[in-house]
């Protein structure tokens, strides 16, 4: 562990902007409290918020304390807003309209990114680039351009300098987690440190332009042959870590006049294919477009969907996605065992949480919505209010999950913008029925069940070597067996699980084996009429699929 402020010297200037800027915003005590201006050898800021203050509510004053330290702190608030497990509701609420915009710099410092990235004049890329930005954000800004050959692109540049201070912002951040995690009892719950880890990395990524190449082509590749959806095509001889050059789509984007001038079946049929797009991207790809607001994504020719900004994705691992899948199915059919089921099989609920409790709880909430019709809810306000038992509870939700949380959120907002009586949750069911369905066809289940065949195979194989190496670690004296008491009965629970499946699997090879070997017999073999092989063969995938279905339904694939 390194000691706190172990670069204060280096970053003296931007600790002490820091301070002032929490300071003028009557939220100085609060670094008082953690003891930084003692260590700043700042005078200290006792005093809790003045009268001018006092009409602010604290959640506002943070929300503009960050807005005014930078993109970093910015980004930070940003994704702190999807953090229902650390901050109570009135703060998520006040984080979600953090703003990014920022004056666009002067074009001549624009140019020399460019030259400096590709190392030759702009001349010889470009026929033609609007010295006038599409958009201007605190990374970098966007700018409209034709290649030599004609073809229109834009180019996204990142501001000369903002790497640097970025970085300065992270050690800061990481140093500020340190504290907290040292100093109060949630900070070390939590985990805090670990937290602005993966900030640290989420971020690093996206000052790095090829990362977001690397994620246009992945999302283009999943979506090809799909004629609804498009995807700017990345030119990579013209791209760098600080510049990215793309293809230009023509298009309306949903937060200009799409919204006004389009007929309602279209902006219907616009909903309807996006909500699929999301859903797809989430449930079955497990790659996803995390930074969904309307300016990211256009309407082009023939209704076609086009995303754009490809900074920000998320990742969701096979486990992941099918405990989501069924944890959505869950909420539309309000299933509260099933709910709490699948938070436990994403690891959100502590050992130590008073389950029938929350069951209660959750079962307060999800009774509101028991006798109303789908249409009528909003996925916002209901996931609004079971993350609200998150701070309560101090459930632990992954960072992915709250991120696909925001999305889908996101997502609802946009076609409430589409179109006020379009229902999210009605045009969301179906879809994720039919990507449950995909995943239990009896082609995905056959392969299913032929992976965790060939895994046991293998296993049964390599069993006997495992067994002499062990033996023979035990004869050298290297051998240590550890046990810790804790929580033993799952333990057992979990050792009788296995070794049950083992055995039913090694029945299931069996009958296979047997019904194998009566099929290569000349003369065929009957038992009441049926032929003994084809009953051999329909038992053993009828075991199968039981076995497979009691593995799917335990999200331990």
């Amino acid at each position: 562990m390194r000691p706190f402020f172990l670069k204060r010297y280096k970053h003296l200037k931007r600790f002490k902007e820091i301070l002032q800027i929490i300071s003028k915003e009557g939220l100085g005590y609060t670094f008082d409290h953690l003891g930084i201006t003692k260590r700043l050898g700042q005078a200290r800021h006792r005093k809790k918020p003045g009268k001018n203050h006092d009409l602010i509510p604290a959640a506002s004053r943070i929300r503009a304390v960050l807005e005014q330290l930078g993109p970093a702190f910015i980004k930070l608030g940003q994704i702190l807003s999807t953090r229902a497990d650390l901050l109570p509701p009135s703060y998520l609420k006040e984080l979600e309209l953090l703003q990014d915009r920022v004056p666009p710099i002067d074009f001549k410092k624009i140019k020399k990114v460019i030259e400096e990235e590709l190392n030759k004049p702009l001349d010889q890329v470009f026929s033609k680039i609007n010295s006038v930005p599409l958009a201007s954000a605190s990374i970098g800004q966007v700018h409209k351009a034709n290649l030599l050959n004609g073809e229109q692109v834009i180019i996204k540049v990142q501001k000369p300098g903002i790497a640097n201070i970025i970085e300065t912002d992270l050690e800061i951040i990481a140093d500020l987690a340190q504290l907290l995690e040292e100093k109060t009892e949630r900070g070390k719950f939590y985990k805090l440190r670990r937290f602005t880890e993966e900030f640290t990395k989420t971020l690093r990524e996206e000052l790095d332009y090829t990362f977001e190449a690397e994620n246009a082509e992945r999302l283009w590749k999943n979506f090809q042959g799909d004629n609804t959806i498009s995807i700017p095509k990345v030119y990579r001889e013209y791209s760098s870590q600080r510049v990215l050059v793309q293809e230009y789509k023509e298009g309306i984007k949903i937060s200009e006049g799409f919204i006004r001038e389009k007929p309602a079946f279209t902006k219907e049929k616009v909903a309807a294919r996006l909500v699929q797009a999301i859903c797809q991207q989430i449930l079955s790809d497990g790659f996803f477009h995390a930074d969904l607001h309307p300016g990211n994504i256009a309407v082009g020719e023939k209704d076609t969907i086009i995303f754009m900004d490809f900074g920000m994705m998320g990742r969701l691992d096979d486990q992941t996605k099918e405990s989501l899948t069924n944890l959505l199915l869950d909420l539309m059919n309000k299933d509260i065992d099933g709910i709490i089921l699948s938070l436990s099989e994403i690891n959100c609920i502590p050992s130590d949480v008073n389950k029938s409790k929350l069951r209660r709880d959750l079962y307060s909430i999800l009774d509101k919505y028991y006798h109303k019709q789908l249409f009528s809810i909003k996925l916002k306000v209901l996931l609004g209010e079971i993350l609200s038992l998150a701070y309560t509870y101090q459930l632990i939700f992954p960072e992915e999950l709250m991120l696909t949380t925001r999305t889908l959120i996101l997502l609802e907002s946009i076609v409430e913008r589409l179109n006020p009586e379009i229902s999210f949750i009605e045009l969301m069911r179906p879809v994720t029925e039919n990507l449950l369905s995909e995943k239990i066809s009896p082609s995905r289940l056959w392969k299913t069940l032929s992976k965790q065949l060939s895994t046991l195979y293998r296993l049964t194989l390599r069993f006997p070597k495992h067994l002499e190496l062990l033996l023979q670690k035990a004869e050298e004296g290297n051998f240590r067996l550890i046990l810790e008491h804790s929580d033993f009965s799952k333990l057992i629970y979990r050792f009788t699980t296995v070794g049950n499946r083992l055995a039913f699997s090694l029945i299931v090879s069996s009958i296979i084996v047997g019904s194998s070997l009566i099929a290569q017999k000349t003369e065929s073999v009957f038992l009441w009429r049926f032929h003994l092989a084809e009953m051999g063969f329909m038992i053993a995938v009828l075991m199968g699929l039981w076995l497979l279905v009691s593995i799917i339904r335990s999200g331990r694939i």
